[in-house]
């Protein structure tokens, strides 16, 4: 990491015993240390560190800076720059002999981390004018000590659910709290006196946690460890029931976990589950010849799905004989056929199948959908028969099992973008929203459940604005608007040959068509774009590529 101008920010990582070796070359270092995954206040033995001058500093940095600026320049890197010279009244700075020079032990420097200088802790100890006692509530077989609550220095807790206390934190199995966690948590009660209940970000294998504040699907019957409440243990099968406003996140790791999980089912509490009737769904699907995609579609409809549907194709201006042979096959098999000689326009399509549906659902599913597995529909609507769902969607997978639709995220990719797309199989079952039914502002159209009534009151797809792209996410933000859920189905998975069907997006009356679509969006919900209420805070929104910031 030492670059041409011997300056350079050194990032430093220690494990939860809070100590690690150093080796390093000659220069000057700027100092950001992570233990446990995240920055704090720390001390060295033994490693030679000093505050350095403001001339030192200015020296250091404006090096740094021509050295960026030679090298291309970088707007946001450069404001960074600048603001850190500004405020280097707090900055400290480690100066190491050249690495010609070694010291006499023989390495280049060494250093143990402490965790904190003590002067600070009893500085944010004494600005606690009212100092609650938790109550620690452990997993079964889990002691004190691999808990870490033997080095928490805030000493107001209790193991004994008998013993007042003012709050419960309930840990995980495999989960060690960091030293300073109870404080930080004291001190956000102290803050946030409206609050009642914490989820925590917590740090896994050297990944932190992304956490949104309040799921009520997703936490139905499951809650990532640890969490926190502000009340009696008694109270705690009223953690599901309180409104999202009452519910933060912690936004730094105060704990390191074995593995992820959401492991703990809050006591006394219901899981929620309602049972459903079989209520039939009416399947819409747009399509115009591509017979091949469309009889992979249409198999998996007839032969491989067991929820009570019916199937009604919206055929725009399809001309292919082989087209014709397919759909006469399946009417035999009681496929509804409506013809729709317009100009491409997927909304006015989904409008016109919608208005010759029979049942009270409606599934609105591309033709490039493969359908293998027979329950797909099943847990689809468990889901769409609940009072508070909106639009509901599934799991879609490329070919080769990564993940090409996981829910829409706004403020992705500038507007709105699937993120966790090209994620691995693997990658996908040790995330838990795309393993368990959440909450979503949005999911694709290409298949996309909704109650006919509801669709109706949202104004169904708008085809005059998105006769094309982002009808599908603006139909869900309508429901949302009327107080509905768009909810993520983790169980519901089906294979998406996306874009295969549509063509190329790139030829010129296209591109003006979406740069169309692209503005009518934002002028409509530019107010949600950078608000996403399940978009992680702790989540880049450069690129659908899961990445924390």
């Amino acid at each position: 990491m030492f670059d041409k101008d011997r300056y350079q920010t050194l990032e430093i990582e220690a494990d939860n015993e809070g100590s690690t070796l150093l080796r390093l070359a000659g220069g000057v270092y700027d100092l950001r240390v992570f233990v446990g995954g995240r920055t704090g206040c720390y001390a060295f033995k033994t490693a030679r560190l000093k505050r350095l001058s403001f001339l030192e500093l200015s020296h250091a940095y404006s090096r740094k800076l021509s050295h960026m600026l030679r090298g291309g320049l970088n707007i946001g890197r450069v404001a960074s720059l600048i603001g850190r010279v500004l405020k280097n009244k707090n900055s400290f700075g480690m100066r190491v002999g050249d690495s010609r020079t070694p010291s006499p032990d023989g390495q280049l420097s060494s250093g143990k981390l402490l965790f904190e200088k003590p002067e600070c802790i009893e500085r944010r100890l004494n600005a606690l004018t009212d100092r609650p006692c938790f109550l620690l509530v452990l997993p079964d077989g889990q002691g004190a000590q691999d808990s870490g609550l033997k080095e928490q220095i805030y000493p107001y807790f209790t193991l004994d659910k008998d013993v007042r206390h003012d709050g419960v934190v309930w840990l995980g199995e495999g989960d060690v709290l960091l030293p300073d966690a109870l404080l930080v948590i004291a001190e956000q009660f102290a803050n946030n006196s409206q609050i009642r209940r914490y989820l925590v970000d917590t740090t896994c294998a050297g990944q932190l946690s992304a956490h949104i504040a309040w799921d009520p699907v997703l936490y139905r019957r499951l809650l990532p460890t640890p969490y926190v409440w502000r009340g009696h243990f008694s109270a705690v099968s009223d953690i599901l029931t309180l409104p999202r406003s009452d519910c933060a996140v912690i936004n730094l790791p105060l704990a390191i976990k074995d593995k992820p999980h959401l492991d703990v089912v809050p006591p006394e509490s219901d899981d929620g589950a309602v049972a459903h009737t079989a209520a039939p769904c009416s399947i819409i699907i747009p399509t115009r010849d591509r017979s091949d995609l469309l009889e992979a579609c249409l198999a998996g409809l007839f032969e491989n799905t067991w929820w009570p549907h019916e199937v009604i194709v919206v055929d725009n201006g399809s001309t292919e004989p082989r087209t014709f042979s397919l759909l006469e096959t399946y009417k035999a098999k009681g496929l509804k056929v409506i013809r729709a000689d317009v100009p491409f326009n997927f909304s006015v399509l989904c409008n016109i199948g919608a208005g010759h549906a029979q049942h009270d659902y409606l599934l609105f599913l591309n033709n490039d959908i493969v359908l293998r597995d027979t329950n797909w529909l099943t847990y689809i609507m468990d889901e769409a028969q609940n009072a508070d769902a909106g639009a509901v969607g599934m799991r879609l997978l490329y070919a080769d099992g990564r993940l090409q639709h996981g829910g829409v995220m706004l403020g992705v990719t500038q507007m709105c973008g699937h993120l966790w797309r090209g994620l691995s199989e693997v990658g996908q079952q040790n995330e838990p929203r795309l393993m368990q039914n959440s909450l979503r502002s949005a999911v694709t159209g290409a298949a996309l459940c909704v109650n006919r009534q509801k669709f109706h009151q949202a104004g169904m797809f708008d085809e005059a604005h998105f006769p094309v792209t982002l009808g599908d996410i603006d139909l869900c933000l309508k429901l949302n608007a009327l107080g509905y859920n768009t909810v993520f189905v983790a169980q519901a998975v089906a294979y998406h040959l996306e874009g295969e069907s549509r063509g190329d997006d790139s030829l010129p009356a296209k591109l003006r068509r979406r740069q169309m679509e692209l503005q009518a969006f934002y002028a409509k919900w530019r107010h949600l774009i950078h608000n996403d209420p399940w978009l992680p805070a702790s989540v880049s929104r450069g690129t659908e590529v899961f990445r924390f910031r």
